[in-house]
């Protein structure tokens, strides 16, 4: 996930859905920050972002956390560079779950709707475990949340783990903003109320 909001110390959590709509509220969920830090998420938190593979969730931390710049989705073109990053899951070669930044192109950026948002396409070869990591432009700027990929995984023989060699897939970020604008002005509007 990318921390892309903080008010009064509760920081909100940007990833994909499906790394986070299975857990029940009922349970412990950890989100550890860049500096190893440990926090609980708050699981009323937890909401879908439309008909999106897009979900947030909140924690609390008095610590000061610098937050994703959010760039803009709509200008970026086929070919430019991009970078994804994660934390792709352990397995018999790795036994620690260690940051991975990996660079590619990007393939398409469709101006239509696709199933679930899944609209930018880059080169990038990802690993099991690294959805709802950050899509990032030249700038560094967030662009998108990284969340599939176009083909089956295959194993790879070099290193005995499972890479994605085909197109992989993120929501644009533009989703977001557009979320996070409603959302704003349903507030004021609600406080204009009382």
């Amino acid at each position: 996930g990318v921390l892309v909001k903080e008010k009064n110390n509760r920081y909100t959590v940007l990833t994909a859905w499906h790394v986070i709509k299975d857990i029940s509220e009922k349970e412990e969920l950890a989100i550890f920050t860049f500096d190893g830090k440990e926090y609980l998420w708050d699981s009323k938190s937890r909401r879908k972002i439309n008909n999106l593979d897009l979900g947030i969730i909140e924690f609390e931390s008095k610590n000061s956390y610098k937050l994703a710049v959010i760039g803009d989705s709509n200008i970026i073109s086929e070919g430019e560079k991009v970078f994804v990053a994660g934390y792709p899951l352990r397995n018999k070669n790795n036994k620690g779950r260690f940051f991975r930044f990996k660079s590619g192109e990007l393939e398409s950026n469709i101006n239509l709707f696709i199933e679930d948002g899944y609209q930018l396409l880059y080169s990038n070869k990802t690993l099991k475990g690294m959805s709802g990591g950050p899509l990032l432009n030249q700038k560094g700027n967030l662009i998108g949340i990284h969340g599939k990929t176009d083909i089956d995984q295959e194993l790879t023989s070099d290193f005995g783990k499972v890479i994605s060699n085909g197109t992989n897939k993120a929501i644009p970020i533009s989703y977001y903003k557009r979320f996070n604008y409603v959302n704003k002005r349903n507030s004021k509007s609600n406080q204009k109320r009382i």
